[in-house]
């Protein structure tokens, strides 16, 4: 599929720059690695906050630093099935 690609130069320079799952640019993410350490590029690292939009990010970021709750809960609220199936009632699903 990628070798008749006619952006396979820019997917593969894209894909060695940022955290891809599976092939992108002919590559499989094992030789990507090995190019990043050939070449000592840092394997990109991927977080929650890249995407998420930018104020909940600061919010959490400055909760942390003053002592505060952060934006999100650590541990989610348990959801029962009977609270699935509400939420799709009133959707109209």
């Amino acid at each position: 599929m990628c070798a008749t690609c006619p952006v396979v130069r820019h997917c593969r320079d894209w894909a060695l720059r940022n955290a891809v799952y599976g092939v992108a640019g002919g590559m499989q993410p094992s030789a990507r690695a090995r190019w990043r350490r050939t070449h000592r590029i840092p394997e990109p690292v991927v977080t929650i906050a890249d995407f998420l939009p930018q104020w909940v990010v600061e919010r959490n970021e400055a909760a942390h630093l003053l002592g505060g709750d952060a934006a999100f809960p650590a541990v989610p609220e348990a959801v029962t099935d009977d609270d699935v199936w509400a939420g799709a009632v009133r959707q109209g699903w």
